[in-house]
């Protein structure tokens, strides 16, 4: 679904033939419905943009809905493209920190155009979602649970087994919870979900990054410094 959304391609020979390769590109959305979709992946949160609908307080016939959807549709036609006109013909900057950065730029382009506040209600809706991620797993939970004793403006270095024993120490503790099924069980399982999770802790203020020195591997886990306050300025009189 990832790869969907934000474009892929395959690059393959057709089968019992000795021809050219073959080439097929896709980029589509996708549409996705579900009263409970269950755990969301960080992968998959970072290009979704969910919508909640609301219980209709009367119930109507299919008849009366497309009857009345015929007698609206050249006004809502005709609105979205008087809309489209003028969020492409405004400028606005396009936002770095996102992942689907060319809807970012149409949300900033919509708000310019009709300030709406389209930008901030999608960023709310990505952080909602990382909520979700995080609520989710209990390994992302374990990340920020020792992310806290960390000092701000320092890092922490072990290799994957080193830390697997540390966050697996930190999830069961004193009285040795049994562990939950799909907790990593080797340096390497930890290391690949560490990745798929980087960018939602980073969105919590934990960073995760991967070096190598001479002699092993390891992961890094650190805090940012808290950047001060700026200083008052006094006033004028």
């Amino acid at each position: 679904m990832c790869c969907i959304v934000t474009g892929a391609e395959n690059v393959k020979r057709a089968l019992f033939t000795d021809g050219d390769v073959f080439r097929v590109g896709y980029r589509r959305p996708l549409l996705l419905t579900g009263i409970d979709v269950g755990v969301i992946r960080p992968d998959l949160a970072e290009r979704l943009l969910p919508l909640r609908l609301e219980r209709p307080r009367v119930r109507r016939t299919e008849a009366e809905l497309w009857s009345d959807f015929a007698e609206v549709l050249p006004v809502i036609l005709g609105s979205l493209l008087d809309l489209t006109v003028q969020v492409r013909a405004a400028e606005a900057d396009i936002p770095t920190d996102l992942r689907m950065a060319d809807f970012a730029h149409l949300c900033a382009q919509l708000d310019a155009a009709t300030g709406l506040g389209a930008l901030a209600a999608y960023r709310a809706s990505l952080d909602d979602l990382n909520d979700d991620v995080i609520e989710g797993d209990l390994l992302a939970q374990t990340v920020l649970k020792h992310a806290a004793s960390i000092t701000p403006g320092t890092e922490e270095r072990m290799t994957s087994a080193e830390w697997l024993h540390c966050l697996t120490g930190l999830y069961s503790g004193e009285d040795f919870r049994p562990l939950p099924k799909g907790w990593p069980t080797t340096g390497k399982v930890l290391s690949d979900r560490l990745k798929r999770l980087q960018p939602t802790l980073a969105a919590r203020g934990v960073l995760i990054d991967w070096g190598r020195t001479k002699t092993s591997r390891y992961i890094e886990i650190a805090r940012p410094a808290i950047a001060p306050p700026p200083p008052e300025q006094e006033a004028a009189f």
